[in-house]
């Protein structure tokens, strides 16, 4: 199985904060090193659900270069393509102010090769903050282990006594925040140069419908319900337990793609596997195409509910081929005695209210034959067929077909 991944999400969840380069005088608890990597894994495009063994690697390039760091990390289950590792740790020695570049290696586990996932990716900025050395008078931040470039926040004061830092466990660079002066919903944006306080800007891909404010459109490009990866203007997916997409109308769910990949239209039961169950009329303007059997209820008109093609009049009549489309009962036969050429066909559901034909098989002597049947009278779902000769009507064994509408 060849697996590949065509985008990752890096999720730093802790930043990388560690006491090891921090003075004797710095009173902050130490955070360690350790990070949260997220990803999510597709298999042959599909999201993956498994158990795989993974490997991260750290380089200083992009591409190319030499492992910097290495770990490995067995029976990760990965579930509708999510996964977390929780404790990725290179230590401190790895941010040196170089960029550091993460390539994923994936098998199922339990053993064979790893296959290489590409593109690799890159740490975001917050890792450099392990440069926390500088917070001589750390002391004045009060717990600054999160005070990104804490040497800034050696001079407390401009933090007017550090009381806009609030304990200044979120202080990055606090001068700026004191100097500069953060308004009301900014958030801490990283400018390529430093972390400052800046209003959230949000691209804003719905419009409002001018006509009819209360209506929304789009006109972007593709857009994904349960996945990154959408490759269509609606691309939902849905879990292996999950109804992947459900419409009402009114109350009732009246289409309905089903976990077992089957289609159901105008009624919430599940259509077979694979496959599509309608309730209600179809018409059709224009080809259809299916692969499978095709099943209707027996008061419905419109599709063949059986066919039997089998011997008639021998002593032990046999069924070459037949199809039920109704149910799953079998269809059977039996001789009739005494009357050569003739035979019993038992249907598993009444027929007395449908429609038939019948067919005699042209035999090797190409002599024309005839066939003949009737739905008993005291058997709704008893047909006795009788196969003859055109030229005189008499009664020969031989092959019938009889279709059932």
């Amino acid at each position: 199985m060849k697996t590949k991944i065509f985008t990752t999400q890096l999720k730093i969840q802790l930043i990388l904060l560690t006491s090891l380069f921090i003075q004797p005088l710095v009173y902050a608890a130490s955070v360690g090193t350790a990070f949260t990597y997220q990803g999510q894994l597709l298999d042959q495009g599909q999201p993956a659900n498994q158990i795989y063994d993974i490997t991260i690697q750290a380089f200083h390039q992009e591409s190319g270069g030499v492992v910097q760091k290495e770990a490995e990390f067995l029976e990760v289950t990965v579930t509708d393509g999510l996964f977390t590792i929780p404790q990725v740790d290179f230590g401190d020695s790895l941010f040196d102010g170089s960029e550091v570049w993460l390539e994923l290696s994936v098998r199922v586990a339990g053993g064979g090769s790893y296959d290489v996932l590409q593109p690799r990716q890159r740490v975001s900025a917050a890792p450099y903050a392990v440069q926390a050395d500088y917070a001589v008078d750390a002391t004045f931040a009060s717990q600054a282990q999160d005070a990104v470039q804490a040497q800034h926040a050696a001079q407390a004061s401009n933090a007017t006594q550090a009381q806009n830092a609030v304990q200044a466990q979120s202080a990055l660079e606090a001068d700026s925040l004191a100097s500069n002066g953060a308004n009301t919903d900014d958030v801490l944006q990283f400018d390529g140069n430093n972390w400052v306080p800046q209003a959230l800007t949000v691209d804003s891909y719905w419009s409002n419908d001018v006509t009819n404010p209360s209506d929304i459109h789009y006109l972007g490009g593709d857009v994904g319900i349960g996945s990154i990866f959408p490759s269509a203007k609606l691309h939902v997916f849905g879990g292996l337990s999950d109804e992947a997409f459900i419409v009402n109308v009114g109350n009732q769910p009246k289409l309905t793609v089903h976990e077992n990949g089957g289609l159901s239209v105008g009624t919430p039961l599940e259509a077979p596997l694979n496959g599509l169950k309608v309730q209600g009329d179809t018409e059709l303007e224009g080809d259809i195409v299916v692969q499978g059997n095709t099943v209707q209820a027996l008061d419905s008109n419109g599709m063949m509910k059986a066919m039997v093609y089998t011997g008639c009049g021998n002593a032990l009549p046999s069924i070459v081929r037949s199809y039920n489309g109704v149910n799953s009962g079998t269809i059977t036969i039996t001789d009739v005695p005494s009357t050569n050429g003739a035979c019993f066909i038992h249907f598993p559901f009444e027929i007395h209210n449908r429609f038939w034909q019948a067919s005699a098989v042209l035999p090797s002597d190409d002599e024309l034959l005839g066939a003949s049947c009737s739905v008993m009278s005291n058997n709704n779902s008893l047909m006795k067929c009788f196969l003859f000769k055109s030229s005189n009507g008499t009664g020969v064994s031989g092959g019938i077909m009889v279709y059932i509408y």
